[in-house]
């Protein structure tokens, strides 16, 4: 009984009986399914309203949510400044000001990290590879292409940085280079 114990042992794991105690799949659904019962009505209403109003943007404002909110909930409406304070308090909302080039914005916590991990990743990627052609290309070479397409296959051939985003050249001109 003890050798068939053994060779039987049920295997719990921590996402397995969360998956099971939220009754989610995914563990990503999982763990919001579980945030969302620790939070009050309100909280969960405000998140909720972030998230629509975000949407695939990185930055939100409190008057895009305040006109979601209004159309389902008028007590939370009167309020959300209280709640918006409050995640801003806990740091899960960052508002954004004239320096940032976005007064009255707020990012989330979430989105201002994956922000600063692209920009890790673009900083880390500067002069860090050797480029694929020195000369760029020959006219030989690029022969059938425009000028702009031409300027973004050098660009692409003889940088040295990991990441490139080639630009029409007014948008580089622009933004001072790239």
């Amino acid at each position: 009984m003890t050798k068939r114990l053994e060779e039987n042992r049920p295997l719990v794991t921590i996402t397995g009986s969360l998956k099971s105690l939220s009754g989610q799949d995914d563990l990503t659904e999982a763990l919001r399914t579980l945030g969302a019962r620790k939070m009050s009505l309100n909280e969960r209403e405000v998140r909720l309203a972030i998230e629509k109003v975000t949407g695939t943007r990185v930055t939100f404002s409190e008057t895009a949510v305040r006109a979601e909110i209004a159309t389902d909930n008028v007590m939370l409406a009167e309020n959300l400044s209280l709640h918006m304070g409050l995640l801003q308090k806990r740091g899960e909302i960052i508002p954004l000001g004239p320096e940032q080039g976005a007064a009255g914005l707020f990012i989330s916590r979430d989105n201002f990290d994956n922000e600063l991990t692209i920009l890790r990743h673009v900083a880390e990627g500067k002069n860090a590879v050797s480029p694929l052609v020195t000369g760029g290309l020959t006219a030989e070479q690029s022969g059938g292409l425009t000028d702009g397409q031409r300027q973004a296959a050098d660009l692409i051939l003889t940088s040295r940085d990991r990441i490139i985003a080639p630009f029409p050249l007014e948008t580089q001109q622009n933004r001072g280079g790239l």
